[in-house]
């Protein structure tokens, strides 16, 4: 990938002419590539990723077998019923609305 003169970056021609003319002194400096190679762990998984995508294009509905769907809808019991009722009653219960009752005791002579 070679690059044109064009896309190479700008520099202003003041900075480019004063490192022309040496009025600029420039330190040397050992350029470092770093190029990061991928791991076994990386390999591995963009293999498998690409056996699968290959396997999902290659793939042909013909190899496929037609299926009914029987869809069952079990209506709750009476019981069930029942049960839910009372407890939209409890979670409902409005404990504002009762009214102070002082407990009378009778006992009965046995």
């Amino acid at each position: 990938a070679t690059t044109t003169l064009a896309e190479l970056p700008k520099i202003p021609t003041d900075i480019a002419q004063a490192v022309i003319d040496h009025e600029v002194k420039l330190k040397h400096v050992e350029p470092t590539e770093k190029n990061v190679l991928p791991s076994k762990e990386d390999i591995a998984q963009e293999k498998t990723h690409q056996e699968l995508t290959d396997n999902i294009e290659k793939f042909t509905a013909d190899k496929l077998r037609s299926v009914s769907t029987d869809e069952k809808n079990v209506l709750p019991s009476k019981e069930d019923i029942a049960r839910e009722k009372t407890l939209d009653a409890v979670e409902g219960f409005d404990a504002t609305k009762l009214k102070h009752v002082e407990p009378h005791v009778t006992t009965t002579p046995g």
